[in-house]
């Protein structure tokens, strides 16, 4: 090869150097990866706020569903306190003279047994316990202020009750005689992990109620469960996040409707706990700016190979002119 035509060849990156890429072609890709990367931004950001949706619909779900479940309890307390209020056993440990208290714990004792209650009692007409069964530490106790039994002298009435470790369903009637109340009747049941569990397992979330600080009753035995519970301690109404160790919590705080006392209800579920059933969500909001990407970069490949060909048979071109002459 002689020196002139040595000096004519060009090198690829020289080549590349006197034939640029097109300008417009790499401004053009860029602004659309921009716009894509924008879009995908926007998407990933809806797709977030679905699943935060989803985590406050199914606390929601779960509030309204205990809510529902309370109601139709208190219903039903409110019936039996009437229907057992008129039972003639019953009567008859108000209508005699004398008020023989171990007498009207065996009787209580046995209607408790046979309407699978927790507690029963009998309390005096200014609102006193007199007799009661199932719950000791309310012998004697006077609830003449309590709503529950103001609003029991004039109808059945129940109410959602707290005691330092539990809380009840409670109901009461007045036990009346030619249209004066003699005493009342009190029929209750605890707020077990049953009727906490059966909604938890159904909608996936962790419940739990409260009396002060203290959580009294969970839906679930778990550890984690448990543990993320607790550190619902101290919470305020309404809905807001936990951490609980490694892990996020989507909380909601609310009180019974009718409640007397401290009571308050915490149903819990993990952050975004949809998110691993249905994370094809959250790659495809990605999609677009990868496949603008990826488009980009073979169509830039395709050029510089395209480029390159052109330079080489230039080159061929010129050297063949060149020892033609």
């Amino acid at each position: 090869m002689t020196r002139e035509n040595s000096s004519v060849r060009p090198s690829s990156h020289t080549g590349i150097r006197k034939r640029p890429l097109n300008l417009g072609f790499l401004t053009a890709g860029f602004s659309l990866w921009v716009i894509a990367a924008g879009v995908s931004t926007r998407v990933s950001r809806d797709i977030e706020a679905f699943f935060d949706r989803d985590d406050a619909q199914v606390l929601e779900h779960a509030e309204r569903t205990f809510e529902g479940l309370i109601d139709q309890k208190l219903t039903h307390l409110r019936s039996q306190a009437a229907a057992l209020a008129e039972d003639a056993r019953v009567r008859s440990t108000v209508v005699t003279p004398d008020f023989d208290e171990a007498s009207v714990k065996d009787i209580l004792s046995e209607l408790r047994k046979s309407a699978g209650a927790d507690i029963m009692a009998i309390l005096d007409a200014g609102g006193r316990v007199q007799s009661v069964t199932g719950a000791d530490e309310m012998n004697n106790l006077d609830l003449s202020s309590s709503s529950l039994v103001k609003a029991g002298l004039e109808a059945p009435s129940a109410h959602v009750w707290t005691f330092s470790n539990k809380v009840r369903l409670l109901g009461v009637a007045p036990i009346q005689l030619g249209g004066q109340v003699l005493a009342m009747f009190m029929i209750g049941f605890d707020l077990d992990q049953a009727s906490l569990a059966d909604i938890g397992g159904t909608l996936g979330v962790v419940g739990g109620a409260y009396v002060g600080d203290s959580l009294v009753v969970a839906s679930s035995k778990d550890a984690a469960s448990l543990g993320a519970l607790k550190s619902a301690v101290g919470s305020e109404l309404g809905t807001h996040e936990i951490v609980h160790g490694a892990s996020t919590f989507v909380a909601r705080s609310s009180r019974p409707t009718r409640s007397a006392g401290a009571v308050k209800l915490v149903w819990l579920v993990e952050k975004h706990h949809e998110a691993s059933r249905m994370g094809f969500l959250k790659w495809s909001a990605w999609a677009p700016v990868s496949l603008v990407g990826l488009s980009f970069l073979v169509l830039l490949a395709f050029s510089l190979r395209v480029g390159r060909r052109r330079l080489e048979a230039n080159y061929v071109q010129r050297r063949e002119e060149r020892t033609g002459t």
